[in-house]
């Protein structure tokens, strides 16, 4: 039986801590983390990191990850605790299970170094109108989601996804997107809108600008 991936959106901000800490502790913790990225991306996992959030939501940085089994993620999450990781960054954790789907895609993080990306986390939950609507309504739905997806192809927003969330977190399902521009999330989100999607589900959008260099806390003040 085949092992499906898991998905891994990690959405945090710095600590106190961070502020305070001397150029030794810095650059430590700094070499550790990346230690422990390299040694979970030599295993197959899959880092798209970072996303700038400060702007869009109480959160300063988001990152998105698919591992090839729990056991993967599981150990980089230990392989962060020691290298200090956690001691500095307050974390929100959403993991989920790969599906099968029409919409999945396997993208190389390569496509990171295309252009400048913006990252979407979208997470969701079926309401009631979904778990009491009518069978005709459920296909008209998807054909409409399906029209959606097909269109935000062409747009070049690229999807990732979708991932089974239920068994760990309030929501069902979640994706993660790379869009080229707002403009790119406006409309898909308008076409949504039109099409009356969202009667069906209760949903959390994450926006961040990717920047993929990362700067410590004390270096922000600078």
């Amino acid at each position: 039986m085949k092992t499906q991936p898991i998905g891994f959106f990690a959405l945090w901000r710095n600590k106190p801590s961070e502020y305070h800490a001397d150029d030794a502790e810095r650059d430590t913790t700094i070499t550790e983390i990346q230690k422990a990225f390299d040694a979970t991306a030599a295993v197959g996992t899959k880092i798209f990191t970072q996303f700038e959030s400060r702007w869009s939501t109480e959160r300063q940085y988001f990152a998105y990850w698919e591992s090839p089994t729990f056991e993967t993620l599981e150990k980089a999450m230990c392989d962060l605790e020691e290298a200090g990781d956690f001691k500095f960054a307050e974390s929100e954790h959403i993991i989920g299970q790969k599906i099968d789907d029409a919409y999945a895609r396997d993208i190389d993080p390569a496509v990171l170094k295309e252009r400048q990306w913006l990252g979407c986390f979208i997470a969701w939950k079926w309401t009631d109108a979904y778990y009491n609507a009518e069978p005709e309504e459920l296909v008209a739905a998807e054909r409409d989601v399906a029209s959606v997806f097909q269109y935000a192809s062409q747009k070049g927003i690229k999807i990732f996804g979708q991932y089974n969330a239920r068994f760990c977190s309030p929501w069902d399902r979640f994706v993660f997107c790379l869009l080229p521009s707002y403009e790119a999330l406006e409309d898909i989100i308008e076409k949504c809108e039109k099409a009356k999607l969202f009667q069906y589900i209760e949903s959390r959008h994450v926006l961040a600008k990717y920047n993929p260099t990362y700067r410590f806390a004390t270096e922000l003040q600078n």
